[in-house]
């Protein structure tokens, strides 16, 4: 006897658990057995589904046979057992299953890709009262929130398209003198009084006077009158005791306006006029008295201007009827002075003194531009020994280039 290789012990079909069968050698196989349990399968669901026809096709025959005759009865022949179903049969039932199943995965993806329809609302209760005027009050919030944003809009479109042009602005003096300078930090202290004050017109104030005096005689009338019959109605159907409330109400809110809006009982004082000297301390005097006269005299602002000519005289007024009066858009700051200033015959000291107090009024871009200036001002001889110490404008401080020329002015002398 042949001895077992080590390949096939333990791969054999062992007698005890197959009760020694003469089994081949196909039908030890996992691929034979599992088509084989598959056709069994596939067998099985066929008879099912026979079995479930023949269930609905039994009661068509029981009638067919209640109609006919007793002597007509065909004796049908027993199926103990289902006929044997060919492998033709067995393969379209698969296919017809495969197909089956397709379909099926078909519909439940297209299913899952539709969109989802909306549910309509069922129909529910009415809301109670307190709940409908909360939700209209809501509503109502939110409309006239709307309304405001809407007009908050069109107002800063039309405050954007009133505002004056880049060129317009460019042109104004306010906007060619230093920000760093006293002319132009005076100025511009200027404008912010000017756009923080609010001015009460004189229109104004006798329409609310006298809106305050006609609501009182109103208000001693309608007592009169009402102290007959009190609790008549008016013309609009408003109760009069109401309408005294309003009026109280009214009288309270105009005595108030009244004490806000009370004026100094001191005239202000008007400016000294202004001939157009080119003196900054002299100058800084009319601007500020005329700005305290126009703002404590309640001049309205269209006025200002006009009010404030009037204490002007010699070049001043002059250049406010050719420029300002007629083409106020067209204003330039000359800066011809300050260009063309040199040291000349003066002294270093008069000289930077003098530079100082031009750069004080106008102003300039930068302390370097100030150098620049002042080095461009000298003499030549001071430029010249400025050189030979390897001072340049470029380089320099403001101090060391005026010592030095201190210096080499003493020199010299």
């Amino acid at each position: 006897m042949a001895a077992e290789t080590s390949r096939d012990k333990g791969k054999g079909i062992d007698p005890r658990n197959w009760g020694a069968l003469a089994l081949e050698e196909e039908e030890v196989q996992p691929d034979v057995q599992r088509a084989l349990l598959n056709e069994f399968g596939a067998r099985r669901d066929l008879e099912a589904m026979q079995e479930q026809n023949a269930e609905y096709e039994e009661p068509e025959a029981s009638e067919g046979d209640q109609s006919q005759g007793e002597g007509d009865n065909i004796p049908l022949p027993e199926d103990d057992e289902a006929p044997p179903v060919s492998r033709k049969e067995l393969l379209e039932y698969l296919a017809y299953k495969r197909k089956l199943e397709r379909e099926l995965h078909r519909r439940a993806q297209k299913e899952k890709s539709a969109p989802r329809k909306r549910r309509s609302r069922a129909a529910s209760e009415p809301l109670s009262g307190d709940i409908a005027s909360l939700i209209e009050k809501v509503a109502d919030v939110d409309t006239r929130n709307r309304k405001a944003k809407e007009a908050a809009r069109k107002a800063s479109e039309q405050a954007s398209a009133s505002k004056p042009s880049a060129k317009y602005q460019d042109h104004l003096p306010i906007n060619q003198i230093g920000v760093k300078s006293s002319l132009g930090k005076a100025f511009r202290r200027v404008q912010s009084e000017v756009s923080d004050s609010s001015y009460e017109s004189p229109s104004d104030s006798s329409s609310s006077s006298s809106g305050d005096a006609s609501s009182s005689d109103s208000e001693s009338s309608s007592d009169s009158s009402d102290s007959g019959s009190s609790t008549s109605t008016s013309s609009s159907g408003l109760p009069r005791g109401s309408r005294r409330g309003s009026r109280r109400n009214h009288k309270r809110r105009s005595r108030k306006n009244k004490h806000k809006s009370r004026r100094s009982m001191i005239k202000p004082t008007p400016p000294e006029k202004y001939n157009g000297r080119a003196d900054w301390l002299t100058f800084q005097r009319f601007m500020t008295h005329g700005l305290n006269y126009v703002k404590y005299g309640y001049v309205e602002k269209p006025r200002q201007v006009i009010v404030l000519s009037e204490f002007l005289v010699g070049k001043a007024y002059t250049f406010f009827t050719r420029n300002v009066a007629l083409k106020p858009h067209k204003w330039d700051l000359q800066r011809a002075r300050l260009d063309t200033f040199v040291q000349g015959r003066l002294s270093v000291k008069e000289y930077v003194s003098e530079l100082n107090e031009l750069f004080s009024i106008v102003g300039t871009d930068g302390k370097r531009a100030r150098v620049v200036k002042l080095f461009n001002g000298f003499k030549p001889s001071i430029q010249r020994a400025l050189y030979r110490v390897h001072m340049n404008a470029e380089q320099t401080s403001w101090k060391k280039m005026v010592q030095e020329a201190e210096y080499q002015e003493l020199a010299e002398n």
